[in-house]
């Protein structure tokens, strides 16, 4: 949205890209916060935060890193309007766009609840997107097993790179 700003302001309107201008401060890109709400609410077994490769390759980091699988349910992935539009425009996958800003929390199921509520206290929005299970990475959307989005590159970095001579 920053380096796109003419292209997407018919897009997104005036409001809407300041938005998505904005994410970068507001939420933020810092998780150093919410990683210590996570950990005085609960005993926490590992930590990622995505940054390049985006969520797609946070998730194949955090299951290479623990030698556990992941099963994921897209449908749990809060993604921002401004994102999906932008997203949409482009034709880039979200799963594949910087994630800096967001935590992946590896918890016991049972403390899982406590976590989201202590980061929910603190006006963190958060969500229980899967669970510790199998081998590899597994996607779901619409209760259907989905094959995992072969990405490349960081989804921002090939589409500011296009634009470049």
């Amino acid at each position: 949205a920053r380096e796109k700003s003419k292209e997407l302001r018919r897009l997104l309107g005036v409001q809407g890209l300041q938005k998505a201008r904005n994410l970068l401060h507001d939420p933020g890109i810092s998780i150093v916060r919410e990683a210590l709400i996570a950990v005085r609410a609960a005993s926490i077994h590992a930590m990622h935060d995505p940054t390049e490769g985006g969520l797609i390759w946070g998730l194949k980091e955090l299951s290479l890193a623990t030698g556990k699988g992941v099963e994921v349910n897209l449908d749990d992935i809060p993604i921002y309007h401004e994102t999906e539009l932008i997203c949409d425009y482009f034709g880039i996958d979200p799963l594949g766009l910087i994630a800096s800003g967001s935590l992946l929390i590896v918890a016991a199921a049972q403390d899982s609840a406590r976590i989201r509520r202590s980061l929910k206290r603190a006006s963190i929005e958060c969500s229980e997107i899967g669970v510790i299970r199998g081998k590899q990475v597994t996607l779901r959307r619409d209760g259907k097993r989905m094959s995992i989005p072969e990405i490349k590159c960081d989804e921002v970095a090939r589409v500011l790179g296009s634009s470049t001579p």
